[in-house]
């Protein structure tokens, strides 16, 4: 579903943040929560592969993405209410101090390069999230997106993700959109 699904292909810290997601949990442990990548791998039966050099986890084969695109209503009918739900919820994560930072520095002023260590997934979420809640279950969304929104500092966190795109999530974004950019093979 995650990868038949999502806007763009997920580094493999990406995708182990996204399914180690739990509702109602005020933050993940990464070291405790995250399954390890050859579970993940393992899992899809032979379906995915992590391109080493990126640490991109993707669907193997390009007319697989197709089919599961063509078949994701009746595959996976639940999933953009799945992903707005993960999304909303990650980016409602509390952050802990002891593991960011020294005693003397505040939270608010953690880079945003600390906190995407933390928590990889965040950016995804921030990016992405208002698609998937638009394609989502407006009831099954609406008590984690008025959590989200209701809390200044999650969003104020979530605003200052989107506004400092580095260069490496850029580079992953561009080759992420070209991989999978549709080829019109029809006679002209």
């Amino acid at each position: 579903m995650w990868l038949s699904c999502v806007r763009r292909p997920l580094l493999i810290s990406e995708l182990q943040h996204a399914v180690a997601t739990r509702f109602n949990e005020p933050q993940i442990d990464p070291d405790e929560d995250c399954p390890p990548s050859e579970i993940i791998v393992e899992s899809c039966l032979g379906l995915v592969t992590i391109e080493h050099d990126e640490s991109t986890i993707r669907l193997c084969h390009f007319s697989l993405q197709e089919y599961l695109e063509s078949q994701r209503e009746n595959l996976f009918p639940q999933a953009q209410t799945t992903i707005a739900r993960v999304c909303l919820t990650y980016l409602s994560y509390e952050l802990p101090e002891q593991a960011l930072i020294g005693n003397h520095v505040k939270l608010s002023n953690v880079s945003v390069e600390v906190i995407l260590d933390y928590l990889p997934f965040l950016q995804y979420a921030a990016d992405h999230w208002g698609f998937h809640a638009k394609a989502a279950a407006f009831n099954a969304i609406e008590g984690v997106a008025l959590t989200f929104a209701k809390d200044v500092l999650k969003t104020i966190r979530a605003a200052r993700i989107l506004a400092n795109h580095t260069p490496y999530s850029r580079r992953n974004h561009q080759s992420a959109s070209s991989r999978y950019r549709r080829v019109d093979r029809r006679p002209k």
